[in-house]
């Protein structure tokens, strides 16, 4: 039996909107991904929500609709703490028969080693990394300096090693769910 390979893309989604959607779809063309699953945040440790977990799931799924190959999962309500390495252990315990693949934004390099057991999450599952804006300022960050030689040029050689990592590069969507707060609250 194949396994399916599938795309996490992890975060608080306050609110959810179409850069998304974006990255998500570039991320099933690049990778050559089965699906993405939006894993949508109890609570980021690093971040305050302005809506709730209910609310922004349903969010989630309305933008979601555009897409065939996204599905909103709120594994996280069964948690105590939201945390990405948890999450990633729990998911690949429950689910063997598929290669999951960690999808993010170069933004989260500057704070990804102050994320929780963040080097062990490193580990636990290959990260596509896509272009936000200026990237040599987070290729400073610890991150790039510890697991330099896991790098891949190849976004599709992310399916068949653990760890490794990649970055995308891709014309930027400027859409943030910050932007979008700043502007409507």
């Amino acid at each position: 039996m194949k396994k399916l390979n599938i795309g996490l893309l992890g975060g608080t989604f306050d609110p959810p909107h179409f850069g998304h959607l974006y990255i998500s779809t570039k991320a099933i063309k690049t990778i050559g991904l089965d699906c993405i699953w939006w894993v949508v945040a109890k609570q980021n440790p690093l971040k305050e929500q302005s809506n709730s977990m209910t609310s922004r799931v349903n969010f989630a799924k309305n933008i979601s609709k555009f897409s065939s190959k996204i599905r909103i999962i709120d594994i996280e309500k069964t948690v105590k703490k939201s945390y990405s390495y948890n999450t990633v252990v729990l998911l690949k315990q429950k689910f063997p028969h598929i290669n999951f693949i960690w999808i993010m934004g170069s933004d989260n390099l500057i704070s990804l080693h102050k994320w929780y057991r963040w080097k062990e999450f490193c580990r636990a599952v290959p990260i596509a990394i896509f272009e936000r804006g200026k990237l040599y300022k987070e290729i400073k960050y610890p991150f790039v300096s510890c697991f330099s030689s896991f790098y891949v040029r190849q976004p599709k050689l992310l399916l068949s090693c653990t760890p490794s990592w990649s970055i995308i590069r891709m014309k930027v969507n400027p859409m943030s769910s910050s932007m979008i707060r700043l502007l409507t609250y």
